[in-house]
């Protein structure tokens, strides 16, 4: 995996964060970078009211394409068994 961190979270709970992009991974989150910006400057001219909340949504649906797309996992030991 490339581009991997991990940290201890919360120490004394034992829960770790843990978040790892791969080649393929890395790739569409380029993608996602690049394709958002343009989605959003070709459908600003259509927007007239509710602006705030049009980039609200975007911003939440581009961090969740990001996140879906790399690999990230927050563990703790009471919750996996461990």
């Amino acid at each position: 995996m490339w581009l991997e961190e991990r940290q201890a979270w919360i120490p004394s709970w034992g829960i770790t964060y843990h978040l790892g992009v791969d080649g393929i991974s890395l790739w569409l989150i380029v993608l996602t970078s690049f394709v958002t910006p343009i989605a959003v400057w070709a459908s600003l001219g259509s927007i007239h009211t509710r602006i705030k909340d049009f980039c609200f949504a975007f911003l939440l649906l581009q961090g969740a394409m990001v996140g879906r797309s790399s690999r990230s996992t927050c563990s703790c030991s009471t919750c996996s068994g461990s």
